[in-house]
């Protein structure tokens, strides 16, 4: 057989020698070209279906009110999810729910910077988190005349619409309401001059036997932020105080529960151009 192959091969003349290779050659360039092609195929397949099933987070970075909640998504776990709290424990409180524990609801507490972790197939999966607080709620029942434009002191605008007929008070003015675990405090300014106050807690008085005394217990511990809030004409703003719990902006710690009764709360104001006065509000609890 071989000799048949070699004596075909000498009996060809130079140019079908030569058509041959060429023909060979390209049949060799066309194979090599479809292995070649059909390797990077299955390649960028394959890729693309790793891709589509790996593990990654809804939400990577997110931005929380206090007082709200926020989900984040481990997706595409396929096992049990562990999550922590790596920073800011105190900032924020977290729910685990889903099949594989792959969801958590985050609800903010305190504003500030947070961050939490998943915990999947020894990989780690990182979420950052910035609690901010609530903006001022502005609050005018007059007719409008003009608009001017204040800032806080988060630097945020705060539109104020001037009454056509000003009627100044001498004093801001202060409300009381209860809410679950504690109050909730809304300060007013109808006077010529900004205000100025924090969510320091004021005092509590409790009317009992005919006369004001001292509601809390001399052991109460008391937490609170202190952003600076400035009021100009018109405005209002809320807060809320917590009494033996850690449920609002600011909270006060002591053994027990308040009591029911008749309550007196005295906050302290300071206007911009003034001195420092108190303003108080009875209330039932």
């Amino acid at each position: 057989m071989l000799q048949l192959i070699c004596s075909n091969w000498s009996d060809m003349n130079d140019k079908k020698k030569e058509a041959l290779m060429k023909k060979r050659i390209l049949s060799f360039v066309i194979v090599a070209m479809l292995v070649i092609t059909s390797s990077f195929a299955g390649s960028n397949i394959l890729s693309a279906s790793e891709k589509g099933n790996s593990a990654r987070l809804s939400n990577k970075k997110i931005t929380i009110v206090v007082g709200k909640k926020r989900t984040v998504k481990l997706l595409n776990a396929k096992s049990k999810v562990k999550w922590k709290i790596v920073k800011g424990k105190k900032l924020i409180s977290i729910k685990k729910s889903g099949k594989y524990n792959n969801k958590l609801v985050i609800k903010a507490k305190k504003s500030g910077k947070a961050q939490v972790c998943a915990y999947y197939k020894s990989k780690t999966f990182k979420t950052y988190l910035t609690i901010k607080n609530k903006k001022l709620s502005v609050q005018n029942n007059s007719k409008p005349d003009k608009v001017q434009e204040t800032t806080t002191a988060k630097n945020e605008k705060v539109t104020t619409e001037q009454p056509t007929t000003i009627a100044y008070k001498d004093k801001a003015d202060i409300t009381v309401s209860k809410v679950k675990n504690g109050i909730s405090v809304t300060i007013s300014n109808f006077t010529k001059d900004q205000i100025n106050f924090d969510y320091s807690f004021g005092n509590l008085e409790k009317y009992s036997d005919g006369k004001w005394v001292k509601a809390l217990p001399d052991n109460a511990q008391y937490i609170n932020q202190e952003p600076l809030i400035t009021l100009s004409y018109g405005q209002s703003h809320t807060f809320s105080i917590s009494f033996g719990s850690q449920d609002y902006e600011s909270w006060v710690l002591f053994d027990g529960t308040l009591e029911n009764g008749k309550y007196r709360y005295t906050h302290k104001v300071t206007p911009v151009n003034g001195k420092a006065y108190e303003v108080c509000t009875e209330f039932d609890y």
